[in-house]
């Protein structure tokens, strides 16, 4: 026949059609162009053939994703076909319904539609109302309308196709199995997964009853099945439908045909489901190695095979690994499709993917950013994929902090959405929930919930109200109430998705587990942790009977559980649940995943809390091995690493060593988030909690600026976030003794938390917390005990009678009034503690242990040391038990119950226990801790009680050298040591040497402090107390005048401080013998100290002894007695039968009628150094 003859190119024809059919793309070009070239050489150029070639090399150029060059051909063999056939032939409604598919693909819906009206109307008038055609027609149509989410459109399409071919072609023809088909797709996007799996067992049914039990087409049957199943979660039901459909083809097809690696593909997307991954990633290399072998190296279902591994490695965390595969991937495509086809931009996104899992944020952009560039030149700048593109960069931006970049991009996003979909499209509603997402993310919760709202709403319209998506926006809304501490309505949410969920999947889901989960989160915030542990209990079952013993999610209920013991201080029942949670993950996802690494984080978590500083950071060194490991230097989760271990350095006093932690931190959050992330603001915030600690005051100022500076631009002015930045802030100013400037930072965090989170959120009363500590440092306690109130009625709101922040607000107030004297109503308010302590923990818990110790503190203020010793020795039992014999806080009982040996002039038992406290302290905290500078401390005042001065003068030397290493010269501390040294030279007489210590005290004051401190104040009383001791009486004067200037200036009128400083210049003018002078100075201090301590306060008692000291020497011995008997009778009220000062009260009264005047500056010179500050 020659070259030329029209056989030859029906022969070419066909060739390329099989390199069609098996993905050589370029091949079937070659072939098909010189089928084209033949027939344009013999039959001209308006032959039908020619329109035939168009239309295959259109195909083609449509497989490779060149849209608009598969458009050109399509077009050109439509007017071939017009001007050859007319406007009503067949092969014209064949070349719209082409042209109609390019503008589905290509997300021009409504010229798709256009196209297969067109095609639609050819048919109609060709055939009748009843032909195949036609139902082809209504059948492209109803595509149409899935695509655009249109589902009621689509199914009334899909069904008018049904009722032809049924009509036509009978019962059980191929085309009635597709109709089915078509319809049970729509279901199965609504979520009605039973009327789906209707539609697709009619399927199977006639195929089983015209192709037999063993067809192909019976295989895929029990694929789309098996797909419902899967969709539904019943993992077991769906594997046992792959199976039969893979039995099915390989009898059939043998050992090696894609339909058997599209099974082992089908397989393995279950497994990975189930977190089978070692399972999944056997049976895609099973699929992988028949596509090989099957089909061409360069074959979509080889990359497909490729990109599935890929997802593997990513899920296990095997980063590394899911690059190469996505690689190989891109490698193929860019080859057999070109640089520019859109199945490229998708490798893009897909290696960008894993940059934002690795925290390669940079990396991440650059794969996004190429994605979208070919993405823009080949399907133009409204095409779906392109909205997705920029919806996956604003994601990034998100993870970045930069929430202004993303919502730009989010918009861009839902502006294309929406001009190219329907508006009740699910990717716009997808855009809806981002957009909101993000505003979460910044604590606009208002926006957050209108954008949350407006999702709803469209899925509601589109699904129904118990559709599993709708069930989704009820959680998004819970989680933002949740955040707004709005727990009642995040419960109300959370159980409309729960019943959604049961009433669509069933009991069993692993959805419903997932319900489970959020709503005992939201139990624990409230600090119910029964209800949590029965609700996270309940969730743990489902998983457990659903997913299997080693699925990870059944690792994350351990874990959840774990940590509801955490917070109960439950942490010898925390440590199983976090160990088995770290087993199953070690089996399923390997020793060196991010996720083992979480787990490392968790056990460490619990070794921290129990003091237990050596094995948290072994534990926190796994981990952070790991993530390095994984995920590379710069990750954010080595970051959060290097944060854990600072912060254990942190809590060992180790400042020196947590700055370097911090900092390491810092840096690299710096690198992958840039400047102004949200993390980066949290490092600021660990560093400035250093330098807080160590006194560096103005070093902590900055830090803590710096934070506060990134989130008022990163969340704008009202974000939580701020809140605590000014909280922070105010927590500086305050241990300055800053108080206007603590007030008026607590206030605009006060205010920021009322305007985000409303009148009765958590951290409202922490808040009035905070406002009622710097009033109780103030001593105005009316307004601390008002505040503690509000904090207390809000947490009674939120949390419920029994949490924990409530026993925390008992003790609060039980402080205040344990300081104003009130030791019966100061009881009353810790055992209120008690009792939620003990029916929150039981009897062994941290938490009992402090309120047994806070009632021992009591019991001492009142001088019954047999009573505080009771309490004491119990806090101290259960330390031991729960924390062990080591802990810091076991440290602090052996303190406290050595301070009352003190008090009972029992110096050896005293120094027993403080050295027991001082050993602990050095073997957990280390030879140089502030603590162990404590207890030398602590040891020093015992040898100053017993007069031994050098033993003191040593003790408090060792004491100021720890100081003066670990806080350096200007730190608080090392005042409070300058001072303990001065009294001790004070006490032997050595007042030169007194007042040069005093001095350097009060110079590292006015350093840290300024002029106008409280602890300024105390200095220049020390310093007087010494001139008094000298006789100089008026330097005396001049420099507790001085004292009190600055205490009236921060403190106000009605300070017990300034109560003391009027008693002491009254005291001076007693010891001049100016008693006329003494009398009103005394008269000032009783009066204040009636309005803030009370009636019945010892200090109250105090003052009515030094006024009867007066009168006594002015012999009105009626007036002595009877302030004499005042005294005594608060003394016997506060303190008991026992306590030393009821001594000196009898001593007093039995002097009166002979009064002995050494006798009577005696007793004063008690009081006086009662109010000298130490």
């Amino acid at each position: 026949l020659g070259d030329n003859h029209p056989s030859v190119a029906d022969s070419y024809n066909n060739i390329a059609s099989v390199y069609h059919h098996q993905g050589k793309y370029d091949e079937a070009l070659s072939m098909y162009n010189k089928s084209l070239k033949i027939r344009l050489e013999t039959h001209g150029d308006n032959h039908s053939s020619l329109a035939e070639s168009y239309n295959n090399i259109g195909g083609v150029y449509y497989n490779q994703g060149t849209y608009d060059s598969a458009l050109s051909m399509y077009s050109k063999s439509l007017n071939i076909t017009l001007e050859t056939t007319g406007d009503n032939h067949l092969s014209v409604a064949n070349s719209y319904n082409n042209i109609g598919l390019v503008y589905d693909t290509q997300g021009k819906h409504d010229s798709a539609l256009s196209m297969y009206n067109k095609s639609l109307n050819i048919t109609l008038e060709t055939f009748g109302d009843n032909h195949p055609s036609v139902a082809t027609s209504y059948n492209n149509i109803g595509g149409v309308y899935k695509n655009q989410g249109k589902y009621d459109d689509a199914l009334s399409m899909y069904n008018k196709s049904l009722n032809i071919r049924l009509k036509v072609l009978g019962d059980n023809h191929p085309h009635v199995v597709d109709s089915y088909n078509n319809i049970a797709l729509v279901y199965k996007n609504q979520g009605k997964y039973d009327d789906a799996l209707s539609m697709y067992n009619n399927s199977l049914k006639i195929r089983q009853e015209t192709l037999g039990d063993n067809h192909p087409s019976v295989a895929e049957s029990y694929k789309d099945i098996a797909l419902v199943y899967e969709n539904q979660g019943k993992y077991d039901n769906a594997l046992s439908m792959y199976s039969k459909s893979l039995k099915i083809t390989l009898e059939t097809l043998g050992d090696n045909h894609p339909s058997v690696a599209d099974s082992y593909n089908k397989i393995a997307t279950v497994y990975d489901h189930q977190g089978k991954y070692d399972d999944a990633l056997s049976m895609y290399n099973k699929s992988l190695k028949i596509r090989h072998e099957t089909l061409a190296d360069n074959h979509p279902h080889v990359i497909d095979s490729y990109d599935n591994i890929a997802l593997v490695y990513d899920h296990q965390g095997k980063y590394n690994d899911a690059l190469s595969m996505y690689n190989n991937s891109l490698k193929i495509r860019q080859e057999t499709l070109g640089d520019n086809h859109p199945s490229v931009a998708e490798s893009y996104k897909d290696i960008a993917l894993v940059c934002d899992n690795q925290g390669k944020y940079d990396n991440a952009l650059s794969m996004y950013s190429k994605s979208l560039k070919i993405t823009l030149e080949t399907l133009g700048d409204n095409h779906p994929s392109v909205a997705d593109s920029y919806n996956k960069i604003a994601t990034v931006y998100d993870h970045q902090g930069k929430y202004g970049d993303a919502l730009s991009m989010y918009n861009e996003s839902l502006k294309i959405r929406l001009n190219t979909l329907c508006n009740n499209h699910p990717q716009i509603v997808d855009s809806y929930n981002n957009i909101a997402l993000v505003y979460k993310n910044q604590g606009k919760y208002d926006d957050a919930l209108s954008m949350y709202n407006k999702s709803l709403k469209i899925r509601q319209e589109i699904l129904g109200d118990n559709h599993p998506s709708v069930a989704e926006s009820y959680n998004n809304i819970a989680l933002v109430y949740k955040n707004q501490g709005k727990y009642d309505d995040a419960l109300s949410m959370y159980n409309k998705s729960l019943d959604i969920r049961l009433v669509t999947y069933g009991n069993n889901h692993p959805s419903v587990a997932d319900s489970y989960n959020n709503i005992a989160t939201v139990y624990w915030n409230q600090g119910k942790y029964n209800d949590a542990l029965t609700t996270y209990n309940e969730s743990f079952k489902i998983r457990l009977a659903t997913l299997g013993d080693n699925h990870s999610s059944v690792a994350d209920s351990y874990n959840n559980i774990g940590g509801v013991y955490w917070n109960q201080g439950k942490y010898d029942d925390a440590l199983p649940m976090f160990n088995k949670s770290l087993e199953i993950r070690l089996k399923t996802l390997g020793d060196n995943h991010p996720s083992v690494a979480d787990s490392y984080n968790n056990i460490a978590s619990v070794y921290h809390h129990q003091g237990k500083y050596d094995e948290a950071l072994s534990m926190y060194n796994k981990s952070f091995k790991i993530r390095l490991a994984t995920l590379g230097d710069n990750h954010s989760s080595v970051a959060d690493s290097y944060n854990n271990i600072g912060g254990v350095y942190w809590n060992q006093g180790k400042y020196d060593d947590a700055l370097p932690m911090f900092n390491k931190s810092l840096e690299i959050r710096l690198k992958t988030l840039g400047d102004n992330h949200p993390s980066v603001a949290d490092s600021y915030n660990n560093i400035a909690s250093v330098y807080h600690h160590q006194g560096k005051y103005d070093e902590a100022l900055s830090m803590y600026n710096k934070s506060l500076k990134i989130r008022l631009e990163t969340h704008g002015d009202n974000h939580p976030s701020v809140a605590d930045s000014y909280n922070n802030i105010a927590s500086v100013y305050h241990h300055q003794g800053k108080y206007d400037e603590a007030l008026s930072m607590y206030n605009k965090s006060l205010k920021i938390r009322l305007e985000t989170h409303g009148d009765n959120h958590p951290s409202l009363a922490e808040s009035y917390n905070n406002i009622g500590g710097v009033y109780y440092n103030q001593g105005t306690y009316e307004s601390a005990l008002s505040m503690y109130n509000k904090s207390l009625n809000i947490t009674l709101e939120t949390t419920g009678d029994n949490h924990l922040s409530v026993a925390n607000s008992y003790n609060n107030i039980g402080l205040v009034y344990d300081t104003q004297g009130k030791h019966d109503s100061a009881l009353s308010m810790y055992n209120k503690s008690l009792n939620i302590t003990l029916e929150t923990f039981g009897d062994n818990h941290p938490s009992v242990a402090t309120s047994y110790n806070n009632i021992g503190s009591v019991y001492k203020n009142q001088g019954k040391y047999d009573d505080a010793l009771t309490m004491y020795n119990k806090s101290l039992k259960i330390r031991q038990e729960t924390l062990g014999d080591n802990h810091p806080k076991v440290a602090k009982s052996y303190n406290n119950i050595a301070l009352v040996y003190k008090n009972q002039g029992k110096y050896d038992d005293a120094l027993s226990m403080y050295n027991k406290s001082l050993k602990i302290r050095q073997e957990t905290l280390g030879d140089n801790h502030p603590s162990v500078a404590e207890s030398y401390k602590d040891i020093a005042l015992v040898y100053n009680n017993q007069g031994k001065y050098d033993d003191a003068l040593s003790m408090y030397n060792k004491s100021l050298k720890i100081r003066q290493e670990t806080l350096g010269e200007n730190h608080p501390n090392l005042a409070n040591s300058y001072n303990s040294i001065a009294l001790v030279y004070d006490h032997q007489g050595k007042y030169d040497d007194a007042l040069s210590m005093y001095n350097k005290s009060l110079d590292i004051r006015l350093v840290t402090y300024g002029n106008n401190h409280s602890s300024v104040a105390d200095s220049y009383n020390n310093i007087a107390t010494v001139y008094w001791n000298q006789g100089k009486y008026n330097d005396a004067l001049t420099s507790y005048n001085e004292s009190f200037k600055i205490r009236l200036a921060t403190l106000g009128d009605n300070h017990p401080s300034v109560a003391d400083s009027y008693n002491n210049i009254g005291g001076v003018y007693w010891n001049q013998g100016k008693c006329d002078d003494a009398l009103p100075m005394f008269n000032k201090s009783l009066e204040i100290r009636l309005k803030t301590l009370g009636d019945n306060h010892p200090s109250v008692a105090d003052s009515y002894n030094n006024i009867a000291s007066v009168y006594h020497h002015q012999g009105k011995y009626d007036e002595a007695l009877s302030m004499y008997n005042k005294s005594l009778k608060i003394r016997l009220e506060t303190h008991g039968d026992n306590h030393p000062s009821l001594a000196e009260s009898y001593n007093n009264i039995g002097l009166v009628p002979g009064l002995i005047k050494a006798q009577c500056e005696s007793n004063f010179g008690r009081q006086k150094r009662h109010s000298q500050q130490l």
